[in-house]
């Protein structure tokens, strides 16, 4: 669901299109086709980035980096 704070309504979409089971316990199944596995693959990595940029945002505030020091950490 992180992926939803970066990209708004178009994650959200994506996520219960990709991610989201129709009923629970069938995730497996919901999630054998090769393009929702993409899908799922590239959401998660996207997300993950984001976490990794965020992070790297606030250390370097915290830090009192600027430049490409801050760049280089996010």
């Amino acid at each position: 669901m992180l992926l939803t704070a970066y990209t708004g309504v178009v994650g959200a979409f994506l996520y219960v299109l990709g991610c989201r089971e129709p009923l629970p316990g069938l995730h497996e199944r919901y999630v054998a086709a090769r393009w929702r596995q993409a899908l799922g693959s590239a959401m998660h990595c996207v997300a993950g980035d984001g976490v990794g940029i965020l992070a790297g945002a606030v250390l370097s505030s915290v830090l009192h980096l600027a430049g490409v020091t801050e760049m280089i950490l996010e």
